[in-house]
């Protein structure tokens, strides 16, 4: 029994002695070293996204099932704008609005139509963008006179995590003047500070894709039977959105 004991006492004083010896160690240096990045502005053009899912490249194909023409490059570029194809339609003597097809997808889907604009001049200094219809739908024999392209139903998206641009038309026309030119106009805009990234401006969802964009034509103008053709002029300027007082 007393051997036991001292036996005991010994441990007991071994561990002391270690947990003594741990407490006392002290910190022989510290040294410090760094971690660094550095951004520059990328040139590249961007390929165009889902405008309902921006975070999936996707390859659309225009209404006549070609390729639409690459984006513009550059760290401010607009990489893609719909074009608008409203099938073939009867003559009539009537009003009349057509719809234009939703955008086709390479691999046979529909989306919105969109406009796809990219900031990457790492600097969120805002941007503005026009549109216009350059001129009256024309054909070989003549013009569609009072013809409108309507859009609506405008909304923006991205997966940036930048402040939301703040011009965002929820509708607008495409006019003509009386000189048979088109009237631009602004239609979604980043005021400084906001819009940096990729962003897409489209005109309605899955939902409402084949109604968000229409041409009217007045039943009183002359139609032949050939096809009638514009062309949209999409202007994207580095220059920030500012808001008017009213």
């Amino acid at each position: 029994m007393k051997k036991q004991t001292i036996l005991t006492a010994g441990a007991v004083a071994l561990v002391a002695l270690t947990i003594g010896g741990t407490a006392s160690a002290a910190t022989a240096g510290t040294y410090k070293s760094n971690a660094k990045v550095k951004f520059v502005q990328d040139t590249s053009i961007t390929p165009p996204v889902d405008p309902t899912n921006p975070g999936s490249e996707v390859t659309p194909v225009d209404p006549d099932g070609t390729n639409p023409d690459p984006g513009t490059a550059g760290p401010l570029s607009i990489d893609f704008a719909s074009s608008f194809g409203f099938d073939e339609q009867k003559i009539t003597t009537k009003d009349e609005v057509y719809n234009a097809k939703a955008q086709i997808l390479s691999d046979g889907t529909f989306r919105p139509n969109y406009l796809q604009v990219t900031d990457k001049r790492g600097g969120a200094n805002g941007w503005t963008v026009q549109v216009k219809q350059d001129t009256q739908f024309a054909s070989a024999s003549g013009t569609l006179d009072g013809a409108l392209i309507s859009v609506k139903n405008g909304q923006v998206d991205s997966i940036s995590t930048s402040t939301v641009p703040s011009l965002v038309n929820k509708s607008f026309d495409l006019t003509i003047d009386e000189d048979g030119a088109g009237v631009s106009q602004n239609i979604v805009g980043a005021k400084t500070g906001e819009g940096a990234g990729t962003w897409v401006y489209r005109f309605g969802d899955d939902t409402n894709k084949e109604t968000s964009v229409t041409l009217a034509v007045p039943g009183s103008t002359t139609k032949y039977a050939e096809e009638y053709t514009t062309e949209l002029t999409w202007t994207l300027a580095d220059v920030p959105h500012v808001e008017t007082q009213p």
